[in-house]
């Protein structure tokens, strides 16, 4: 599948924090994916108290330059608007945004958009999908 992706949104809790912690194989992906390119941001629907404790658990790991937190913006997943805000902030169009989460109604919202999107279960199904849509070599 060849893609016009520009862009990546990991959501955090359940794809890059899980019950064991920061998942540390999916932010290395997202390393390689900014390396490669494409930008790279945090897209969350996290409570205001836990935003803080978040980005002390992630940056010293990878530094996502674009972060939406829907407490902060004017929409939450898996409302189409949260979609387009992030990928206006990030500087694409909504095609060209590609979200990665764990939550099968926060994949319609972006459904809906016009996002791309992959739902999350494991590191090895995500770096299939990436290869599938042509953002990863294996």
């Amino acid at each position: 599948m060849s893609s016009d992706i520009k862009a990546i949104g990991f959501d955090v809790n359940g794809v890059l924090l899980q019950l064991s912690g920061v998942n540390l194989e999916v932010l290395h992906l997202a390393n390689d994916l900014q390396a490669s390119g494409f930008k790279t941001g945090i897209l969350s629907n996290a409570l205001e108290s836990e935003i803080q404790i978040m980005q002390e658990l992630l940056v010293s790991v990878h530094d996502f330059t674009y972060c939406y937190y829907s407490s902060r913006e004017v929409a939450s997943k898996p409302d189409a608007r949260a979609y387009r805000s992030f990928a206006q902030k990030v500087g694409v169009l909504t095609h060209e945004l590609l979200v990665i989460d764990d939550q099968i109604h926060n994949i319609r919202g972006a459904i809906e958009s016009g996002a791309s999107t992959v739902l999350f279960t494991d590191v090895q199904s995500l770096k299939t999908e990436l290869q599938e849509y042509g953002l990863l070599e294996l």
